[in-house]
């Protein structure tokens, strides 16, 4: 009675209330929104602060989404947690646009409401935009007083490396926060300790010895054992041994070609400035063409930018999308990349095919990290390696080189091969300035000293216009069953951090989610590879992802070699991509597996029994229920009448799942129970195994389910491999 007369009123009394405040709050009333939402808090209900702050942020209005979030803070209730999170979001996005002074505005009114954790957000987002201010120092080493999270230690520690805090100091406070616990700093310890104390470097890889492998040490240890030969036994690995050996040689190799003055040498940068002047040929015929992260110009590009390319810059990030895409002798960049050096068993892969992988000086990165308080951009990064061995730019043409497109009142492309979101990432006034005077034959000292200040006044557009990526998220399939459900879901989780899902015309990037539909040159795979290439067309980022592929015709080529990135579910898939379309793509599990779960609603307890979905009948192309015994003898499991979160809660109380589903297989993983299989329209479920490396065969008939349960339970030890493997795959990103 009290419910139907009392409680339900209220709740719709409440949630029209809500309603109403986020109308207001969208209209600027906020005053009057404030107050409604109060009334709301005041009888526990959740608010609409959380939600309508991410729609006034995708509308560029920062400060209104702030300050719905503090009240939402402020109020403690249920979505305190998810309202600090979006704080942290929005903070990103500002220093993504270049806005840091209002960041740091923006965390310091966090920290004011009592949230411990916006000193995190502030370190996360001065390492992640390399923020590197020494005024920022006393802050650092305070931070460090106290036990944080071990990520956030390591990031704090690299920024004082890369300010460049006294050694001693550094080195001391390495050892209170290893001293603590914080394991996971041990490479990047010995890393730094390669650069400030290499004998201190040995002595460590000594000590921990059976914590570290022999392989997988930064670079500039590798480097400091190579100079130290049989000072640790069993340091540096064969195959690390042998890169180091080669990357010596390979960086001695590159300052003798370059340095040489008598040599021509075009160094083409990737703006837009050069669209139509026709320098392609200009270009060409230098001795030397150093280009930056494209492998190959574009056709119709070339007349403005030529063909040729000698040597290649690339971010150590993008080294992956290289392996067997090019040749050509390689300049890594980003941050410091023998302290701390990413993608290294794909270095070792690169020079182990014959390729040359070099990087530009220490003493020239530093100089300039320290002058811009930030990392230097690539391309400055190699003017000034060649003016610091030319003694100038003699001899060295500069082309696709503003520096300051992307910054201003009117942004421009980065790119002169594709439209591009502007960045902030680096000083780029600043690089502008020393650019301009190593263009005049001035020497990059007259310059270094002016140009610090311009890293917090280095934004595109303007503060009241600025909006974060817009994402269109294509491919929904969510109608379907539970898994589809599923990896929408986890989409607009993962998503989230990078920017606000739109339903409109006006975005910035494309997200395709490929699912179970390309391959076989079906309708849908037409159709979702129409609307990836009217993006790509339109000079949008676009993404395919999620994907199986198999048996597509090659009618898109150009469209895939356009996309930002392609990520398949399998190896079969990345496999047949690589085979029959020459394109790379990563590989990762369903994003079904990564969904977060929710509390189950309607979890149904088979006790321990066996259960089964429908499977793929090839006979009437279409999946069916088993029927007969097997229908009477297990439970069935509706995919298509229940939620992810009950799938997944069912599956725990079950013993073994007999499935012809690729989702019910991901449910049967994250339930981390064995299942039973039979094969699908595509080799998806094959692929699962094949990327696992685990020896987990099909049921070919109905008649061997009973074989199958008693091979499925004498050896479980193999589905602990495969829920292994799922389970290192901890998130996902673009």
């Amino acid at each position: 009675m009290y419910d139907r007369l009392v409680h339900r009123p209220l709740k719709r009394t409440l949630d029209l209330l809500d309603g109403a405040a986020r109308r207001n709050a969208l209209d600027r009333r906020n005053g009057l929104a404030g107050a409604q939402w109060s009334v709301v808090s005041v009888f526990g209900e959740a608010t609409g602060r959380v939600e309508t702050a991410r729609h006034l942020a995708g509308e560029g209005r920062f400060d209104d989404a702030f300050a719905l979030l503090l009240a939402e803070i402020r109020s403690g209730g249920a979505l305190r947690d998810p309202a600090v999170l979006e704080y942290q979001r929005f903070a990103m996005w500002l220093a993504k646009a270049g806005y840091l002074v209002e960041m740091q505005r923006h965390l310091k009114a966090l920290r004011d409401v009592g949230v411990p954790e916006a000193d995190e957000f502030l370190i996360d987002i001065w390492a992640q935009r390399a923020v590197l201010d020494p005024a920022n120092t006393d802050f650092i080493r305070e931070f460090l007083e106290k036990k944080r999270k071990d990520s956030v230690e390591g990031q704090a520690l690299w920024l004082l490396f890369m300010i460049g805090e006294e050694p001693e100091r550094l080195k001391a406070l390495y050892a209170k926060v290893r001293a603590r616990g914080n394991d996971k700093i041990l490479n990047d310890y010995i890393g730094v300790l390669s650069r400030i104390d290499p004998a201190l470097c040995l002595d460590t890889i000594r000590q921990n010895a059976k914590a570290l492998k022999a392989n997988t040490l930064p670079l500039g240890a590798d480097l400091v054992l190579q100079r130290n030969a049989g000072a640790v036994p069993g340091f540096p690995g064969k195959r690390a041994k042998a890169f180091a050996d080669r990357f010596v040689a390979d960086c001695l190799w590159l300052r003798d070609i370059l340095s040489d003055v008598t040599k021509r040498i075009a160094v083409v940068g990737n703006s837009s400035v050069e669209t139509g002047l026709g320098k392609g040929q200009d270009i060409d015929g230098h001795d030397l063409v150093i280009r930056f992260n494209l492998p190959a110009v574009p056709k119709d590009a070339q007349p403005d930018y030529g063909s040729k390319t000698d040597l290649l810059v690339c971010n150590y990030s993008e080294l992956r999308k290289l392996v067997g895409r090019v040749s050509l002798p390689l300049i890594v960049t980003g941050k410091d990349w023998e302290a701390f050096t990413g993608q290294k068993g794909v270095a070792f892969q690169i020079s182990e095919q014959g390729g040359r992988i070099a990087t530009p000086p220490y003493e020239v990165r530093q100089r300039l990290n320290k002058a811009f308080r930030g990392t230097a951009s690539s391309g400055i990064q190699i003017l000034a390696m060649l003016a610091d061995w030319r003694g100038g730019l003699k001899n060295v043409d500069t082309y696709g080189f503003s520096m300051v497109d992307q910054i201003g009142a009117n942004p421009s492309s980065s790119n002169y091969f594709r439209v591009s979101r502007p960045s902030a990432n680096h000083n780029w006034k600043g690089e502008a300035k020393l650019l301009s005077a190593l263009r005049q034959g001035d020497a990059i000292e007259t310059v270094l000293d002016d140009v610090a200040q311009s890293r917090y006044h280095n934004q595109w557009m303007t503060y009241d216009t600025i909006k974060p990526v817009r994402i269109r998220l294509e491919g929904d399939h969510s109608h379907y069953h539970c898994g589809s459900a599923a990896v929408t879901r986890s989409l607009l989780h993962h998503l989230a951090p990078v920017g606000v899902v739109v339903e409109d015309g006006d975005y910035d990037v494309v997200v395709m989610n490929g699912e179970g539909t390309m391959h076989s040159g079906g309708v849908g795979f037409h159709r979702k590879m129409k609307v990836l290439g009217s993006a790509v067309d339109a000079g949008k980022a676009a993404y395919l992802v999620n994907s199986v592929w198999q048996d597509n015709p090659n009618d898109y080529d150009e469209v895939l070699r356009r996309l930002k990135a392609i990520h398949v579910r399998e190896v079969l898939s990345r496999d047949d991509l690589a085979k029959r379309h020459g394109i790379s793509a990563r590989v990762f599990p369903d994003l079904s597996y990564l969904a977060p779960l929710k509390a189950p609603v309607n979890m149904i307890d088979h006790k321990d029994s066996i259960v089964l979905t429908d499977f793929y009948s090839k006979e009437f192309t279409a999946f069916v229920k088993l029927t007969r015994a097997e229908a009477l003898k297990y439970p069935f499991v509706d995919m298509m009448a229940m939620t992810w979160d009950d799938l997944v809660a069912t599956l725990k109380t079950s013993k073994l799942l007999i499935t012809g589903r690729h989702h019910a297989v991901y449910a049967a993983c994250r339930a981390e129970i064995p299942f039973v299989v039979f094969g699908g329209n595509t080799h998806k479920i094959e692929g699962i195994f094949k990327s696992a490396n685990v020896e987990i065969p099909l049921c070919p008939s109905r008649a061997e389910i009973p074989k199958m349960i008693a091979w499925a339970r004498k050896n479980r030890a193999v589905y602990t491999e495969l829920f292994n493997w799922m389970k290192s795959h901890k998130n996902w990103s673009l």
